[in-house]
């Protein structure tokens, strides 16, 4: 059984870049010799990685030397769906995300902004920009897309990772760290690594990349 998986089917190269703020994007080689592409633009997609499952959905697909290439992201890629611009008066800024998620069928997770809002006006655009708006008015709080396609938004607790990790190159001043495949790590936790042997705070996790092919690692960004 290969790695990673895309709906049962066999990757053979893929980098799935996971941001703490926004979506998953994955750009996987399917090792799928069809003369139609087994994935279709706007099919949901289970990507499995080890013992990750992360909810996506197709937005591209073109032939590839006789394989599939394939572009992902996280949920059911509508974020960059337009929502219609809207007024609001005396409503909680959690309503708004729910409203703004409902218009463009994305799934809500938990939302924590219970914060009453006097008044606010959505403007016209793409869902994503609209969630951007309204988070800037909470510097504390962040939004991501769940490996469960749900979309989040909370305040970031900075939980400890479950185990420390060993670095095989570090760049500290630029806070990027390369790791052997680290399928479970995910953004938005604290970070313990062995630097030469010794035991480093290497910071809080900004953005993780998984690379599959013919060397497996993660690249960690840090902050």
């Amino acid at each position: 059984m290969a790695l990673l998986m895309a709906n049962r089917h066999p990757i053979a190269r893929a980098n799935l870049s996971i941001p703490r703020v926004g979506r998953l994007t994955a750009r996987l080689l399917l090792a799928v010799e069809a003369s139609r592409a087994p994935i279709r633009v706007g099919d949901s997609v289970s990507l499995i990685l080890a013992d990750m499952a992360f909810a996506t959905t197709c937005l591209r697909v073109g032939a590839a030397g006789g394989w599939w290439s394939v572009l992902v992201v996280g949920g059911a890629g509508k974020l960059d769906m337009d929502v219609r611009p809207k007024f609001y008066r005396g409503v909680r800024a959690d309503v708004v995300v729910r409203d703004t998620l409902a218009e463009c069928r994305e799934k809500a997770g938990e939302i924590d902004l219970p914060t009453l809002l006097p008044t606010w006006s959505r403007m016209g655009g793409p869902a994503r920009l609209a969630l951007s708006q309204v988070l800037e008015q909470f510097p504390g709080r962040a939004w991501r897309v769940l490996p469960s396609g749900e979309v989040w938004v909370g305040k970031e607790n900075w939980p400890g990772y479950d185990r420390s990790v060993d670095v095989v190159e570090a760049m500290p001043l630029l806070r990027q760290y390369q790791l052997q495949l680290e399928p479970s790590l995910l953004p938005g936790v604290r970070l313990q690594g062995y630097v030469a042997g010794k035991l480093t705070e290497l910071g809080r996790v900004e953005r993780v990349l998984h690379l599959i092919g013919p060397e497996l690692r993660t690249e960690v960004l840090c902050a």
